[in-house]
């Protein structure tokens, strides 16, 4: 916790493509496997913090996620 706020490590499909943009790019960086989800089950599927930095820094870079 930094200053009173509780820093998320897990994001939900929706906060994920919010944090990435736009769900079309969150799908992209799925199907491009830079992102996987770290739990997955039932209705609850977490993306982690840490892997939603790791695609903006390959975007950042150049890179342009496609289907591999």
């Amino acid at each position: 916790m930094i200053n009173g706020i509780i820093n998320k490590l897990g994001y939900r499909p929706k906060e994920a493509a919010f944090a990435l943009g736009s769900e079309k790019l969150l799908q992209e960086c799925i199907e491009a496997g830079w992102l996987r989800p770290i739990v997955k089950r039932h209705k609850l599927t977490l993306y982690a913090q840490s892997d939603i930095a790791k695609c903006w820094a390959r975007i950042l870079a150049g890179e342009v996620p496609c289907c591999e």
